[in-house]
């Protein structure tokens, strides 16, 4: 009874992890953090309902596994500290980046829409260890198994609900279990929505859509071995309608980052199984077939979605008609449509236009102007594309007001792409190619946890609102990339040692369920593990990490070595295999 108790504690907090974790949610207001920037809302609180307490109860659960860690070192294990020194040196990178930091209070507390403190970033390592060290037997690895299927149904119900138009979230239970009784006046006019885009309409409890592809690049690959891993009836039957509906809700999320990330994954598996495993060729090569045909009905469904996404990276410039937003101290030169004009207000407060070659004019095809005042100062307004640019008239010259009704300087931020990249993956290239040069300033380390919405060149509104006006309105909190969202916040050698990292725990996946010793129920579940991975750090890619999905990613992470200690021990070496317990 002892050891049964024993076990329940140790392995309670793993379970907690992957089944109350990721649905954890609840409204509340927290600091903005921003309201001083001239980009950003006056209001010094925004409502959050899917981070802050889910922020939380993970460290929680970090305590709770340190202790258990605590523990298990006490027993002295032994392990190669040359396979953890990579991970080792990122927290302490990550660590440093933090202590050097400009924005201290972000790194401390998270920022609103991220809530990756410095904490939780240091707590991602404790669910690797705790996943690695923890479990010591096969029924450990099937209980914990156990507890991810159970997450994925739980997940998936909620997506069903979304998608069926019913979103739990939405329903009176829903709102009562989300918005505390202080805030009770939000529950009728609380609504969750992501456009009108039926195709779009599943985030689960992931807080975007998006991430619902790295959930699904993460656990399908899983729930797919399941079908083969099982002997009994049930539980293939089990593993098969979970896939189903994991599959039916990455397509309704509309996320092209798990959907294209399927694909991939789809070919690598196709190629590797024609070669290691000829009898079930027919059965891969089937729902490979399947899997394209999917993706083709979506595509068709969905107005060219993928396709469109794809061929955005090689579409050809486009020229934006305001190509030059310049205030200085008597006007304000433009360049539309080709053609330079300056743009004034006269002594009586009117407005004065004239060409570059000094014709005056009353008005210009296809932008609109207004003129107004607030107290004794006079603003003049021009309009382009529902698109409006507000300059301010003082004795300096003209100020840029945004569209916060706050003074700002108008910069063009250096870009490694050119401009018909900027639409490519959702605007995404937009992002990139202005982060990319931030790096030369954070190669050793970074500007701190959480410090992108402030390093980030926010100012440079000209080339955003080429990409329209939704783009130019929204406020970029994220660099959309795993890799760039570490290297600039932590640091460019602390993503060389993440890495140098995922590439060793992928490499003794890779050797443990290939080998021919390891057997065929234990080499699916591995490789299952190691696709799992191996999809979620591709869809990292054109993905940030986020608390939604990204403490289940560095649970499996570690689960996948302990599962190769425990299933395929002679894959490593023998120091780094035998524990003591």
């Amino acid at each position: 009874m002892r050891q049964i108790f024993r076990k329940a504690a140790t392995l309670t907090p793993i379970f907690l992890l992957f089944t109350l974790l990721p649905l954890t949610a609840r409204m509340k207001f927290v600091p903005a953090r921003l309201s001083s920037y001239p980009w950003y809302p006056s209001s010094s609180e925004t409502a959050d309902f899917f981070l802050y307490y889910r922020s939380f109860f993970f460290l929680f659960l970090c305590a709770w596994m340190l202790i258990l860690l605590f523990f298990r070192f006490r027993a002295r294990p032994r392990f190669s500290v040359k396979f953890w020194l990579p991970l080792i040196l990122y927290c302490i990178l990550s660590f440093f980046s933090f202590l050097c930091s400009d924005y201290p209070s972000a790194g401390m507390y998270g920022m609103a829409e991220q809530m990756e403190s410095i904490w939780v970033l240091l707590g991602y390592a404790v669910c690797v260890f705790s996943c690695a060290l923890l479990p010591q037997t096969r029924q450990d690895l099937k209980l914990i198994g156990t507890a991810m299927g159970i997450g994925v149904f739980l997940q998936c119900l909620l997506g069903l609900s979304q998608l069926a138009g019913k979103d739990f979230f939405n329903t009176s239970l829903g709102k009562l279990l989300l918005v505390p009784d202080s805030l009770s006046q939000y529950r009728d006019t609380l609504r969750f929505t992501f456009g009108e885009d039926p195709l779009r309409s599943v985030y689960m409890a992931l807080y975007n859509p998006n991430y619902v592809g790295s959930y699904a690049a993460l656990f399908l690959p899983l729930s797919i071995c399941g079908v083969f891993l099982f002997s009994s009836r049930k539980w293939k039957i089990s593993s098969g309608m979970l896939s189903c509906l994991l599959l039916l809700c990455l397509f309704f999320s509309g996320s092209k980052a798990g959907l294209i990330t399927l694909f991939l994954m789809a070919v690598l598996v196709l190629l590797w199984s024609f070669r290691r495993y000829p009898q079930i060729r027919f059965w891969v090569f089937s729902g490979f077939f399947c899997l394209l045909v999917l993706l083709a009905v979506y595509n068709f469904a969905n107005d060219q979605r993928l396709v469109k996404g794809v061929t955005s990276v090689f579409s050809q410039e486009t020229e934006a008609s305001l190509t030059r937003v310049s205030p200085k101290k008597d006007q304000i030169a433009i360049t539309y449509r080709g053609e330079d004009y300056s743009l004034s207000l006269t002594e009586e407060e009117t407005l004065h236009i004239e060409t570059s070659g000094g014709k005056r004019l009353d008005s210009i095809e296809g932008l609109e102007f207004q003129t107004y005042k607030e107290g004794q100062a006079c603003h003049l307004v021009f309009t382009c594309e529902n698109i409006p640019w507000d300059f301010l008239k003082t004795e300096d010259g003209y100020i840029y007001y945004t569209i916060y009704g706050k003074p700002d300087q108008m910069e063009n931020a250096e870009s490694v792409f050119p401009s018909r990249l900027d639409k490519a993956f959702t605007n995404r290239g937009y992002i990139w190619g202005r982060t990319i040069p931030l790096l030369k300033n954070t190669l050793l380390l970074g500007t701190g946890p959480d410090s992108f919405p402030m390093v980030f060149p926010q100012d440079d509104y000209l080339a955003r609102s080429w990409l329209g006006k939704k783009f130019f309105s929204q406020i970029l909190t994220k660099p959309h990339s795993l890799y760039l969202q570490t290297a600039l916040q932590t640091g460019v050698l602390s993503l060389l040692c993440l890495l140098v990292f995922w590439k060793s725990c992928l490499a003794r996946l890779y050797r443990s369920f290939v080998r021919p010793q390891t057997d065929g129920p234990s080499s699916l579940f591995l490789g299952g593990l190691f696709l799992g991975i191996l999809g979620y750090l591709i869809t990292g890619i054109i993905n940030d990490s986020s608390l939604c999905v990204a403490p289940l990613f560095w649970g499996t992470l570690g689960l996948s070595l302990s599962a190769c200690r425990i299933l395929a021990p002679s894959a490593i070496q023998p120091k780094t295999a035998q524990w003591k317990t």
